[in-house]
């Protein structure tokens, strides 16, 4: 999944560089290399919007600057549930750095600094180096007119990243870099620290990381993900639609999930603000459909909702719903809020509602029995030392209508 953020405002900051050094001891920033944030303790609670909602692993990498710069922010140990949660950054190469978050204070502080004086301890020393730079070298220009319309390009931007497409369009109107571009990039795994998730990121002013290029224009983009290992023997493959403001904060409003191990799954999810609620929880999308009983167990797809989420129906009277009936040579129609208002069970071909559970009525005023409420039941509540009382709407031979109790308490 792609670079880590939190939605809310927790309360440490760590602000450091990813750098290596080339052969005149020169430092190289990291750029497209990614660091991951996990938690080490599971599971674990983090108060997120005054709530605690438990963050799962996988989290998202955090995503590093051209200057080799990269921020995140954590829980204090009073944020966590349990306060004695211990967090994991698991750096480019491999190497893991396990602590907990200064209590009390904002920061920001380098890794060395959480080491040397709160504590945080090296967990597992470099397992996968930086792979060597991917390179090519390619160049085409189009001309129309006697001007430069199109640049083509294929470069590698150093590091374990190439860079193998640019087209950059020569608009004189426009502010910034507007190019096309074509990123394939690698970070570490959680779960597999032996193998790198590669990422193939093509879309207009995207960087290596999934953000803005120019910083200038928002951004767009599709991303295939290779081989991601997130927890355990987990693996998947992933796509994903992406968008980023000029200021990189991503959106990922549509992903679909094929997890081949150890089990076939595959999952499509709505998110309505991915990068910025963080670690998938709950409340990270909108709605989720994916095949409960795995591929191959037909009828066990699932849709989910995130909680606040909803179905509307923007028209009246028509059914919201429909389900193959028994002989399977049709569908019956389940449920619509029909021309009166009314919530109405059962349509054309239905045999009838089976209620297994028990059906209970809210006590509601009786009202007028009218035709649109004909065959209704209604409860009436008793006070203190009164009867309870059931009442259905019927229509006298006159034409009548009248609420007409059936029994009493």
């Amino acid at each position: 999944m792609a670079r880590l953020f939190w939605r809310c405002q927790l309360s440490c900051t760590i602000i450091d560089k990813a750098l290596a050094i080339d052969n005149s001891g020169a430092p190289v920033p990291q750029i497209g290399q990614q660091i991951r944030l996990i938690p080490a303790t599971q599971p674990v609670f983090v108060k997120i919007g005054g709530v605690l909602r438990e963050i799962l692993v996988p989290t998202r990498p955090i995503t590093i600057a051209g200057d080799g710069t990269w921020t995140t922010v954590g829980p204090w140990p009073s944020e966590c549930d349990p306060t004695t949660a211990l967090w994991d950054l698991l750096m480019p190469d491999g190497t893991r750095w396990r602590g907990a978050f200064p209590e009390g204070l904002a920061g920001p502080f380098t890794v060395s600094q959480l080491k040397t004086s709160y504590g945080w301890i090296l967990q597992s020393t470099a397992t996968n180096p930086v792979l060597p730079a991917l390179t090519a070298t390619a160049s085409l220009e189009i001309n129309q007119s006697g001007a430069s319309d199109v640049k083509i390009a294929a470069l590698s931007t150093g590091g374990n990243i190439l860079e193998y497409l640019r087209i950059q369009p020569q608009d004189p109107a426009s502010a910034g870099d507007t190019a096309w571009h074509e990123f394939v990039s690698g970070s570490v795994n959680p779960a597999d620290s032996a193998r790198k998730d590669f990422v193939m990121l093509r879309g207009w002013n995207v960087n290596n990381g999934g953000g803005s290029f120019d910083g200038v224009n928002a951004a767009t983009w599709d991303a295939y993900e290779q081989y991601y290992a997130p927890s355990g023997t987990v693996r998947q493959v992933e796509r994903h639609i992406a968008f980023a403001t000029a200021a990189s904060v991503q959106y990922r409003p549509f992903s679909t999930i094929f997890q081949y191990a150890p089990s076939l799954q595959l999952s499509t999810l709505m998110y309505q603000d991915v990068v910025t609620l963080g670690p998938r929880d709950q409340a990270s999308f909108w709605f989720q459909i994916y095949d409960a009983g795995g591929i191959g167990q037909s009828g066990q797809g699932a849709l989910h909702f995130a909680p606040g989420s909803f179905i509307r129906k923007m028209v009246n009277n028509q059914y919201l719903c429909y389900g193959l009936n028994a002989a399977a040579n049709g569908f019956i129609a389940m449920i619509r809020n029909n021309a009166n208002d009314q919530v109405e069970i059962d349509g054309v071909g239905s045999a009838g509602t089976l209620v297994n559970g028990a059906l209970q009525l809210g006590s509601n005023a009786l009202g007028t029995a009218t035709a649109a409420n004909v065959g209704s039941f209604k409860y009436l509540a008793g006070g203190g030392g009164v009867a309870d009382k059931l009442y259905m709407s019927l229509k006298a031979a006159a034409g009548t209508y009248s609420w007409v109790q059936i029994v009493t308490g």
